[in-house]
């Protein structure tokens, strides 16, 4: 049977926006991300205390609007600095990086070591955008925007060879999500819309959050990560105190799935099956 489990709050004044979050390869560890607002750094969490770890700041990135974190093999970290509220963005970029090593305490701040950043642009026009996909065998790196009406475009990131230069997204599907019921709409007084995404660490499936429940697409044996959207998805409504949810992963088991919001002292919730 389906279930939300409260794990945390998150204590630190800092995490005050969350709207991206990924586990770390240290266990109990999550890393997460503030939205518009604040500067180029990563916070570490612990999951079953929401306590702060540490505090990393990307030299030499910038956060315009931070809108997606995942792991990709090789132990690299990706930061998508993609959100374009009003489409006027010439450009979005791509950041990766090893994933830092944790100190021990709590509290402490930390220096990236090298960051390298890709800058992309879109092949029709300009999107905003709040998803990055990492598929975890293939390494292949998606952006789902974020349209009004409820759709998403689905985007191929290019082949991250050379740092600094600029490269056109790959246009590969478009998908739109089921239609709104009326407790969805009490929720934000709008539709369903993608806030963010994950993909299992099996590569079967894919979950996508919006602001009032969260939607599991299953990725067919042996096909392309696009294709999970032409199915029909599960839905399951979100605890009712997890607001402006925007930051979803998977646990490293893939037994779980963890959310959290974008207010200060947020839940972090583990959905289980």
């Amino acid at each position: 049977m389906a279930r939300f489990t409260l794990l945390s709050r998150l204590r630190s004044d800092d995490l005050d926006e969350v709207s991206g979050m990924t586990p770390s390869r240290e266990p109990g560890t999550l890393w997460l991300h503030n939205d518009s607002g604040d500067g180029p750094f990563l916070y570490a969490v612990e999951s079953q205390t929401g306590r702060l770890r540490a505090i990393v700041k990307l030299r030499g990135a910038k956060s315009e609007d931070w809108e997606g974190l995942t792991r990709g093999p090789g132990g690299f970290l990706y930061v998508a600095d993609i959100g374009d509220n009003d489409e006027e963005r010439r450009e979005v970029v791509l950041y990766r990086l090893k994933e830092p090593q944790l100190p021990l305490g709590r509290g402490a701040k930390l220096y990236s070591g090298a960051v390298q950043a890709f800058p992309l642009v879109y092949p029709d026009r300009r999107h905003n955008a709040e998803t990055l996909l990492c598929h975890p065998k293939t390494g292949a790196l998606y952006i789902l925007t974020k349209e009004k009406d409820g759709g998403s475009e689905v985007f191929l990131v290019p082949s991250l060879a050379r740092a600094g230069v600029r490269q056109v997204l790959k246009r590969v599907g478009r998908f739109r999500l089921p239609p709104p019921t009326p407790a969805d709409r009490s929720r934000k007084g709008i539709g369903l819309l993608v806030t963010d995404g994950a993909v299992s660490p099996d590569g079967r499936e894919i979950a996508i959050a919006t602001y009032s429940r969260f939607l599991l697409y299953a990725i067919p044996p042996g096909k392309p990560l696009e294709t999970a959207f032409s199915g029909r998805p599960r839905s399951f409504a979100l605890p009712p105190d997890l607001e402006q949810c925007e930051a979803l992963c998977y646990a490293p088991d893939g037994r779980s799935i963890l959310l959290t919001g974008e207010d200060e002292g947020a839940p972090l919730y583990a959905f289980s099956r």
